[in-house]
């Protein structure tokens, strides 16, 4: 749950469940909690089938709350499809939306499996930032921050310089049982090139030579896997600027290869980054190429002669997504045929991922 506005105590938002759900014991629901308080209380309507949440403090700032609902299946409701699954869809009302809407749908196997959402039901603004980078267990803990600052010279944004850090919490990241390996990308769409002068806590170092530099739609790619024995590695670098944009982003992915592992395989995170670019009015004036950016894609369009468009589209996988990909599903609009297409899958070069 995003609230990205101010919002009194009093007000309230709906979840109007699925007609394939429904809440047998109200009393499982929790209130929502943010930084220790309560924020908003939740009750159940059986008789609608939706979950009232009551905000019982002013929120002044942005946040992000993970909102995990305990629900039961209504058995007597389920439609399987011919794969033997059936899809959910929630729907939200409140805070300013009237006419109850749609919640990315949520596809579900006969035995009440989550199989991930439908990215046929998804568009690009549901896709939220990401609360974690490496999914925590009980036998390690490993905290992410990044920073970022523009280089401007002459009243134009000439570079970006990133500040990113992991926190093994006491532990020593190149620890056997962990062992980090950190990549970062920017691709073609991100506005950014030249990933240059890579320092771990202040000492350079130097990039794998299995990095993806020269992938298809890379502008450059650098990982990253020191030997350092610290339990907080923090990176510094600096990228160059391509082009005029609203925002340029910055795709960051770690691997885990350590004893601690999931099902056996290595444990991964990854995030979108987004930095905060030039006006929209002065990227207009500038260019005719389109650029619409979020924490999770990059949707680029370049005008062309003979009323030719070049889209470039690219998608990450942040940590808590399903995972799969496309994580939208997207068509033209009627006045455009495609001629062609072009795509790849970039994953960090190791194996056993998860």
């Amino acid at each position: 749950m995003c609230i990205r506005d101010r919002i009194k105590a009093g007000q309230f938002f709906n979840i109007h469940l699925d007609n394939q759900l429904r809440v047998k014991d109200p009393s499982t629901l929790k209130p929502i909690v943010y930084n220790g308080n309560v924020i908003a209380e939740p009750s159940y309507d059986a008789k609608t089938n939706t979950i009232k949440y009551s905000i019982k403090n002013d929120i002044t700032e942005n946040i992000q709350v993970p909102l995990d609902i305990p629900v039961d299946y209504n058995t007597a409701n389920i439609d399987l499809d011919e794969d033997g699954n059936f899809t959910v869809t929630n729907r939200i009302s409140g805070l300013g939306v009237t006419d109850p809407k749609n919640l990315p749908a949520q596809k579900v196997s006969k035995n009440g499996d989550k199989l991930g959402l439908d990215p046929s039901s998804m568009s690009d603004a549901d896709l939220h930032d990401t609360t974690f980078f490496f999914d925590p267990t009980s036998t390690y803990k490993v905290n992410f921050d990044a920073k970022s600052y523009p280089v401007i010279e002459n009243g134009e944004m000439k570079a970006i310089d990133w500040e990113i850090t992991f926190d093994g919490n006491g532990q020593n990241l190149n620890d056997p049982a962990l062992d980090l390996m950190t990549n970062f990308t920017a691709v073609e769409g991100s506005g950014i090139k030249n990933i240059s002068g890579i320092k771990l806590n202040g000492q350079s170092i130097t990039p794998n030579t299995d990095s993806m530099g020269s992938q298809f739609l890379v502008n450059d790619s650098k990982t990253v896997s020191p030997n350092q024995s610290k339990s907080r590695y923090v990176y510094t670098f600096r990228t160059e600027v391509e082009e005029k944009q609203e925002n340029y982003v910055l795709d960051i992915s770690g691997v885990l290869n350590g004893k601690n592992k999931l099902n056996g395989k290595n444990k991964t995170g990854s995030v979108r980054l987004v930095q905060g670019g030039y006006e929209k009015d002065k990227v207009e004036a500038d260019t005719p190429t389109r650029i619409i950016t979020t924490n999770r894609v990059t949707n680029k369009g370049e005008f062309r002669p003979n009323n030719q468009i070049r889209w470039v589209v690219t998608e990450e996988v942040s940590s808590g997504d399903p995972g799969s990909l496309p994580l939208v599903t997207r068509t033209l609009s009627d006045n455009q045929t495609l001629e062609s297409v072009s795509y790849t899958h970039l994953t960090l070069p190791t194996s056993d991922l998860v």
